[in-house]
This record gives structure tokens, C-alpha cells and sequence, in this order.
């Protein structure tokens, strides 16, 4: 990550994207420029930059927009075929995931399942689906998840 700007801080602060420090141990700080990262995999959603030191959080530029971190899912296994019944464990492998469960829903798209997400860890969220609401739409065809994070 790198921040540029002007009169930047050469020592005594930190940077903090998405509610994670980004580790500034190596940095390379000139006034018109910070590099650092992150050291956790950041949560989706958009944020802004907060640079600190000692004198308090330094001002943004005005019309510097927010970071936008998109989740990405790459993969969506089942121990076996889903039943229609609910209580198919389906673990989904992406980034940007976040580690509260609690903030995290996964639904079927096609007929608006929903899967009861008990386990997140950045990149693998492990979910519980529940009875099937439309069992054409969900078994007939490979079902199409909506991951979202509040």
C-alpha cells in the first residue's frame, strides 16, 4: 500500500485501513510518500485511510475517495449433494471475508435460502444451509450464492 501526499510523516504514526494497522515496521516514509501492509486479510467494504501520530489522526485530502475492498469468492465446496432438508454444510473459499460470522450472510439466490453462517476466517466462510425454499431451483440446477457483509 502506498499513501503519497505532502509535509507526511517521517516517524510516529501509524496507518490503519479497514480496522487493520497496516505494518509500517519496513516502511518507506519520504514526506510525499508512506508504503506499508497489511498484515491480515482486510474485511470488504469501503473505508478510508486513517494515518495517526502523535498530534492526532491526520486530515485526508478533500476529494480523496474511499477504498473499496470487494469480497471475492473463488470456491464453493459441499461434503455432498445439498439436501433439501437444510443442514448441508457448504464452506466457501474467496478473501476479504472478515472474521465475525455474525455480520456475514450467505443466501441462495434462486429461491432465497439461506445458509447460517457459523465460521469465518478471512478467506473460508463455513455455513449450515436451511430447508431448500424452491427444491426445482436449488436442486435441479448448480445453485448460485449471494454473499454479503453488513
Amino acid at each position: 500500500m502506498s499513501i503519497t501526499g505532502t509535509n507526511l510523516p517521517l516517524d510516529g504514526f501509524t496507518v490503519t485501513i479497514a480496522d487493520q494497522e497496516c505494518d509500517t515496521g519496513s516502511h518507506n516514509a519520504i514526506e510525499t510518500a508512506i508504503t506499508c501492509s497489511l498484515t491480515e486479510v482486510p474485511v470488504a467494504g469501503n473505508t478510508n485511510v486513517i494515518l495517526k501520530t502523535s498530534e492526532g489522526v491526520v486530515a485526508l485530502a478533500d476529494g480523496v475517495p474511499e477504498l473499496e475492498i470487494d469480497i471475492t469468492v473463488t470456491t464453493v465446496t459441499t461434503a455432498q449433494d445439498l439436501n433439501r432438508f437444510g443442514g448441508s454444510t457448504v464452506e466457501i473459499s474467496g478473501t476479504n471475508f472478515g472474521y465475525d460470522a455474525s455480520v456475514i450472510s450467505v443466501i441462495m439466490t434462486a429461491d432465497g435460502t439461506v445458509c447460517d453462517v457459523y465460521y469465518a476466517a478471512g478467506t473460508t466462510i463455513t455455513c449450515v444451509t436451511n430447508e431448500v425454499v424452491e427444491i426445482s431451483d436449488c436442486l435441479d440446477n448448480a445453485p448460485t450464492l449471494t454473499v454479503t457483509i453488513n
